[in-house]
Formats: structure tokens, sequence, C-alpha cells
């Protein structure tokens, strides 16, 4: 079991989008954790980290109770690691299944199947997500 408290949010974390640093932490946790390994998380903010996780993949949502204290509702969620996200097993599935009828080349092949996620800063200087290829090249999510 691992037990994890991300930033709140409500005190420190000044001009920094909550949002994002839960997928930073859940993306961060899912290559520390074994398959099938169990975490623990307290958050502020329930119901968003729980839409992140499910953007982020890779994790099974076990258990979630929202706590009663003096001025807030946190919520705690139990998650398991997946060794394989069922989700995107099912993509590769239907892409190897469809890549005999489509003509494109092996890099393009490449893109489609092997991408990574790694977070990009923006222009802007705020924080965004973008995915990448092992190659190198990506397109803005």
């Amino acid at each position: 079991f691992k037990r994890a408290n991300p930033p709140w949010g409500v005190m420190t974390g000044v001009g920094q989008d909550l949002g994002w640093m839960y997928m930073l932490f859940l993306t961060r946790a899912w290559h520390l954790t074994k398959d099938g390994g169990r975490m623990v998380v307290l958050v502020l903010r329930g119901l968003l980290f729980l839409d992140v996780a499910r953007r982020v993949g890779g994790w099974k949502v076990e258990q979630i109770y929202v706590i009663r204290t003096r001025n807030n509702l946190p919520t705690i969620l139990v998650l398991e690691k997946l060794a394989v996200d069922p989700l995107k097993a099912i993509i590769h599935e239907q892409i190897d299944g469809l890549s005999p009828y489509v003509s494109f080349s092996k890099e393009l092949y490449s893109t489609i199947c092997v991408s990574t996620w790694a977070p990009q800063e923006s222009a802007e200087g705020g924080a965004r997500a973008r995915y990448k290829t092992k190659a190198g090249s990506g397109a803005a999510k």
C-alpha cells in the first residue's frame, strides 16, 4: 500500500492548476507502484481527482469515502494500479485488426500505437498536456 496526501490547493499552490498537479501526481505514482498495487489518497477535491484519475488511466478506483470534518469534506480514494489499461488494450486490438486495410508508413503506425504522455509548458507559461511519440514528434491535446 502507498499512502498519499497531494496538495489541497487551498493555502499553497497559488497560481497552480490543481487538476494539473493531480495529473502529475497520478502519473508519477503509476511509475512507482507495482502492478496490482494499491494507493490510498486523501484529497480535498474528490470529484476533480476522480475525473483526473479517469483521464490519466492506468488506475482502477476501488473505494471512495467522503469524510466530514469541521470545515470541509475531504475524500479518501483507494486506487489499484492496472497492469494493462483495458481501454488502451481495446484500441490497440482494433488498430491492429484494421491495419491490413490501411496503407501507412511504419513511422505513422508507431505514432498511432506507441505514444507516451509527457507534460510540456505552454507559451503562456501555464502547464498543458502534450502527447509525444518515442520518435519525438507530437501533437497538442
